[in-house]
């Protein structure tokens, strides 16, 4: 059972991935597919979280309760806004993420292909945060919730990665980001 489940999970990527990137295109499907409506946004977490104060934070927790649980005392919250590592993460995930726009329209094409594929597929939110690098859990799919650690994209030889083997860092790029989601949709939808 296992080995079938893994040739469908391959397969499943490997058809989300190439009909999104396909260099031999039918004109008719592609048309079809790209007149198929999508709507989304990228909330930047990431940044929305990097760029608070004391004063705003009641409206983050209020805002993503999946990712500041209320249980937890805001004194928690405020420490990681000041801790020197987070903002060294923000920072660096500012440098390589500066603009989502070109991301963004590869996540809206993965999005149209699967809209064509699995008719039950509904946009979910698209949220960007930072993980402490946290590379075992690069993108997180639900049914209603997409998460994408930035800081486990910012190049297969940033500084951050120094400890991790090399054969998982030469991922860690921006590129690979609609890869990655591509095979947790395939996880997903293989069942």
């Amino acid at each position: 059972m296992k080995k079938r489940f893994n040739i469908k999970l391959v397969l499943i990527s490997l058809l989300i991935v190439a009909s999104t990137i396909s260099c031999e295109k039918d004109p008719k499907i592609d048309s079809k597919i790209s007149s198929i409506p999508i709507d989304f946004e990228i909330e930047r977490f990431d940044q929305l979280f990097a760029k608070s104060n004391p004063e705003n934070l009641p409206d983050l927790i209020q805002n993503y309760p999946f990712l500041l649980s209320s249980k937890i005392p805001d004194s928690v919250w405020l420490n990681k806004m000041k801790d020197t590592l987070q903002i060294k993460l923000a920072q660096e995930v500012d440098k390589v993420f500066y603009d989502f726009d070109e991301t963004k329209v590869e996540i809206h094409q993965m999005f149209q292909h699967l809209k064509h594929y699995f008719k039950e597929f509904k946009e979910p939110r698209v949220i960007t945060v930072t993980s402490n690098v946290d590379y075992r859990n690069k993108v997180i799919v639900t049914d209603t919730i997409v998460l994408i650690a930035l800081d486990t994209y910012l190049g297969s030889d940033h500084e951050f990665y120094a400890g991790i083997s090399k054969y998982q860092s030469q991922n860690f790029t921006k590129d690979q980001i609609t890869a990655d989601l591509a095979t947790e949709f395939a996880k997903k939808y293989s069942y």
